[in-house]
């Protein structure tokens, strides 16, 4: 389909795409408005290298992926992430040991390690992207992914976590054992430096919160999306290997989303971009019937009320009869965009230049746009 006249504006082109699909120019401006709640295809630099180099923390995160093969993943981390030296307790983030241990930095305030039911079940990897190396912790039990996410995420709070989630992607963690390692060099470069003379200096100083602030993805197993091996034809045991397949190229593609545009939301064009690169990673190819399976979306995009669609619906929600065209648009963007990954060869897990070509385009010209037209000529 023709995007549009020259004479057109990008925004009238966007729009006219919304009404193709039946939406009255009161719907197609509210999804144009939810559309663009996404990242800006514009956002990004013209030139990048990929992939990107590592953030500053990977240096630090290889070194607990190689100790934590002589002990445990738990056991190793607690020695770096304070949260993990503390029980999961009501009321505990406002006491005032955990305020001093995950504020200040305050170590021996923390009491002790955090119990696991299966500390040997649950895995480190440094897992390389198109965005660069990330750590990954992979939890077997489920039980285990729930006090690690409480932990990690929840301030050690024993919140409910529901049960359709198996994965978090974690920024801004603050790593004080890296901050201990900047005052320790600090002090070594003159013997009159003290700890006390360091909370001065390290307030006045303006440091990259990247010098000590982490990014990570913990994962849990199971099936992906509460969807069963028979509902994508596979083995039980077979489905939950590409289940974690997904789930892991899934929180890597909204990493890789995030550093090369700058953010990463809660729309669906980001979940087609983030389970594109799942599926494909799991099967070699992407698979239009599995992303609207996951979604809960028929042929003619109308949802059934149990896949994940709803909850991107946006904050305000779409009212239900632009919500209702959104779903014939991400139905027509899948099957394109299934269209086009099968002229390429397949792969175990989708090329950076795959990824930076659907990231280019807005949701609704993923709709429409010829698919012989949207990968680049190339190979990296």
């Amino acid at each position: 389909m023709n995007l549009g006249s020259e004479a057109m504006t990008i925004r009238e082109q966007r729009l006219s795409i919304f009404k193709s699909f039946g939406a009255s120019d009161e719907e197609a401006e509210v999804l144009l408005a939810y559309s663009s709640s996404s990242f800006s295809p514009s956002a990004r630099t013209s030139e990048l290298e990929l992939p990107l180099k590592d953030e500053l923390h990977l240096a630090d995160w290889q070194g607990y992926a190689v100790e934590a093969l002589k002990s445990s993943v738990p056991e190793t981390l607690s020695k770096y992430l304070v949260q993990l030296r503390f029980p999961i307790k009501e009321g505990i983030s406002g006491t005032d040991n955990y305020l001093a241990a995950t504020r200040r930095g305050q170590i021996d305030a923390a009491p002790g390690g955090l119990e696991f039911l299966a500390p040997a079940k649950i895995e480190l990897r440094i897992h390389p992207t198109a965005g660069g190396h990330i750590p990954v912790i992979v939890v077997d039990d489920r039980t285990d992914f729930e006090t690690m996410i409480r932990a990690i995420v929840r301030k050690n709070e024993p919140v409910e976590i529901p049960s359709s989630m198996g994965a978090a992607a974690v920024k801004g963690l603050n790593n004080w054992s890296r901050v201990l390692k900047i005052r320790d060099a600090w002090i070594a470069q003159d013997e009159s430096r003290n700890g006390a003379s360091w909370n001065a200096a390290f307030k006045a100083v303006s440091r990259p919160k990247a010098a000590y602030q982490d990014t990570l993805i913990i994962l849990s197993q199971g099936p992906y999306s509460n969807t069963s091996s028979e509902q994508v034809g596979c083995t039980p045991a077979d489905w939950l290997q590409k289940s974690l397949i997904i789930r892991l190229e899934h929180e890597c593609a909204h990493y890789f989303c995030r550093r090369v545009y700058g953010s990463m939301h809660n729309n669906i064009r980001d979940e087609l971009i983030a389970d594109y690169a799942g599926i494909v990673a799991a099967e070699g190819h992407f698979r239009a019937d599995w992303f609207l399976h996951f979604m809960g979306l028929n042929e003619d995009g109308v949802y059934d009320g149990e896949g994940r669609m709803q909850v991107y619906r946006g904050d305000p929600e779409l009212p239900d009869s632009a919500w209702a065209i959104m779903g014939k648009v991400l139905v027509a963007a899948a099957k394109n965009l299934e269209t086009a990954d099968a002229k390429l060869e397949a792969r175990t897990a989708p090329r950076p230049s795959d990824l930076l070509a659907i990231c280019d385009h807005w949701l609704e010209a993923l709709a429409v746009l010829d698919s012989d037209k949207l990968w680049w000529p190339t190979t990296a």
